[in-house]
């Protein structure tokens, strides 16, 4: 277990790409992991045995900027440029759970899994977008919230609801526009300039027609907290209504010239965490009371490591682990760094010297087995978690962090 300032070797090295992997996803389960690369393929890797169990080109020739389970057999990926997908992974989950059981798996089929849904996305820029369950009902259709870059305006973004209706024998799904151009603030004269990063968060606040919300990061080094304002006549809704959101907060958390490469809330919507092109990570107030006394706390990361290109740094990636207790950074030239709540350093995971990209944990499950001395063949997800880092040379590198 990795739970101090001493690096740690990773558990596992998991190979299959031959590109920089780009992202990384573990299924609500933590029964599967999804690894996507810059050349547009992706792996679906069993947790009980740590082999891929599917390895197919989603999107050939694009880098691919997300991928986000949306059950436990539904994958969405988003190409750069291109478009985003909806895929049926129902016999990968089966797959596993027979590979659990047996401990082995055969040879990862290559083909392409069945195509649920697609939206054409023109955006080239580098922001990935973001998904975020909001209902499912008793027919068996589940609806999804989706926030992308805009295609023609670098600084805004569209929303949509993906709707996956799963009551017949065969899913199927579709994607409907809420509305498109978001991201004006009339009180700033200038533009936040280009769009580099979108997450959802739920917020409870009665001044708000729906509780979901979405934090955006700028290269001006700008974050904006994105929220629909409730008016006197309407009533709360658990969809957003199909105007653009409004401002709830802006903050220039990091200096002029310094972009935010990714921004992320904690799991109680109160402190958000940016990541920038330098080794500087900032921590600040989602919805500050009072805007002009906003608390931005930076803190530095460690040195790069020995033997990294000196022109490459910035944080790739930051999650927040689901009981809110520790964060993962993922920075360019100094490995992944593990940090509590508060933003303190707890360790530091080395990775290989071309820099990693992206970092995810898995899921907290119950912890009903914990062996003594885990194995690739042995061990068992639970409340001891998986963390998955991307690196730049194509290998999945997991440790496991208390």
């Amino acid at each position: 277990m990795t739970d101090t300032t001493t690096a740690a070797r990773p558990a596992f090295t998991l190979r299959r790409h031959h590109a920089a992997v780009s992202a990384v996803d573990f299924n609500l389960d933590a029964t599967l992991m999804a690894s996507a690369d810059q050349h547009g393929h992706v792996v679906i890797w069993s947790t009980a045995t740590f082999r891929p169990v599917r390895a197919w080109n989603a999107h050939p020739g694009r880098q691919i900027l997300r991928v986000s389970f949306l059950n436990d057999t539904t994958l969405l990926t988003f190409g750069r440029g291109e478009a985003l997908n909806v895929w049926d992974l129902d016999s990968e989950h089966q797959v596993a759970t027979a590979g659990a059981a047996k401990g082995v798996l055969d040879e990862a089929v290559t083909a392409a899994p069945p195509l649920l849904a697609q939206m054409q996305v023109l955006s080239g820029g580098l922001c990935g977008g973001d998904v975020i369950p909001i209902s499912s009902d008793t027919t068996g259709e589940s609806h999804f919230l989706v926030a992308l870059p805009s295609a023609d305006e670098s600084g805004k973004f569209d929303l949509f609801l993906l709707r996956l209706n799963s009551s017949s024998d065969t899913t199927k799904g579709r994607f409907a526009p809420i509305t498109r151009h978001c991201g004006h603030d009339p009180s700033q004269p200038i533009s936040f300039g280009m769009l580099l990063s979108l997450r959802w968060f739920h917020r409870t606040d009665p001044s708000l027609i729906t509780p979901w919300c979405l934090l955006a990061g700028y290269e001006t080094g700008t974050v904006v907290t994105w929220g629909w304002r409730r008016t006197s006549d309407e009533e709360p809704r658990v969809r957003p209504p199909g105007r653009v959101p409004d401002p709830l907060a802006h903050v220039t958390v990091a200096p002029a010239g310094v972009p935010i490469t990714c921004a992320v809330p904690d799991r109680k919507a109160k402190v958000g965490v940016a990541g920038t092109a330098s080794s500087t990570i900032y921590f600040f107030e989602l919805v500050p009371q009072d805007a002009s006394s906003v608390i931005v706390s930076p803190l530095n990361l460690p040195a790069a490591m020995t033997g990294t290109d000196d022109s490459k740094t910035g944080v790739h990636g930051l999650v927040f682990r689901a009981d809110n207790k520790r964060i993962a950074v993922a920075s360019w030239s100094s490995g992944v760094h593990i940090l509590s709540r508060n933003g303190k350093h707890m360790a530091t995971l080395p990775c290989a010297v071309e820099g990693d990209a992206a970092v995810a944990f898995s899921p907290l499950l119950a912890d009903t087995t914990t062996p003594a001395a885990p194995t690739a063949s042995s061990w068992t997800l639970s409340a001891q978690q998986l963390l998955a880092a991307g690196t730049a040379d194509g290998a999945v590198l997991l440790w496991r962090v208390r």
